[in-house]
């Protein structure tokens, strides 16, 4: 059975994913899907890009940071841990990085501004629909629904939907992956194609 690490090019170096959802490189942290917390992985770095592997699955491909004890977090992969956090989504590190969306930072602000109680409940439903749209869908709904004067989380999802010409329509099957387009590109079209590398070689 062949790995999905198919380069001869990739470095390759077995890790364990932290309880935070993070795997730990050279003294940087990168996060993978929360669900992945605790469990064994591989760790490869193929040019200037780093792949965590679990189980054969390719999970999460970063830019690889420079220097040292930098931070690279994907929103993305917070999500379902985010939604148990509640009001501590606010202080989540995830949201204070600089690089942070500038969009989702005005949207939580207002929230935080408008009822501290309920903001990280209201800015989760927003975050939760990149599981399903990219970012700039996201940010599309956002302003088109500022425009008309809410940011409430119902409306922005009902904008995203119908930009996206998926509505509540139960006939409409929609592929996630096709629309996103910052997760595994460069893995697929630059990693893959190249020779063979057998699991076996990694122990």
């Amino acid at each position: 059975m062949s790995s999905p690490l198919r380069s001869t090019t990739c470095l390759l170096t077995n890790v364990r994913i932290t309880r935070f959802a993070e795997v730990i490189y050279e003294t940087n942290r990168y996060s993978v899907p929360s669900k992945f917390a605790y469990r064994g992985a591989t760790v490869g770095t193929c040019d200037d890009r780093i792949v965590v592997i679990v189980d054969g699955i390719l999970v999460a491909e970063h830019q690889r940071a420079l220097g040292k004890h930098k931070a690279i977090l994907d929103l993305v992969h917070f999500i379902d841990r985010l939604s148990f956090l509640h009001y501590g989504v606010v202080l989540a590190e995830v949201l204070r990085r600089r690089r942070f969306y500038r969009s989702l930072h005005s949207l939580l602000n207002s929230y935080v501004d408008r009822n501290p109680a309920t903001a990280s409940k209201r800015f989760t439903r927003v975050v939760t629909l990149l599981e399903n749209h990219t970012m700039q869908q996201l940010y599309d709904a956002i302003d088109a629904c500022a425009r008309n004067g809410t940011d409430d989380p119902k409306s922005i999802t009902t904008m995203i939907k119908q930009a996206s010409g998926l509505d509540d329509d139960p006939l409409n099957v929609f592929d996630s992956e096709e629309w996103r387009t910052d997760r595994h590109n460069y893995y697929y079209d630059q990693v893959a194609p190249t020779a063979h590398l057998q699991l076996g070689d990694l122990d």
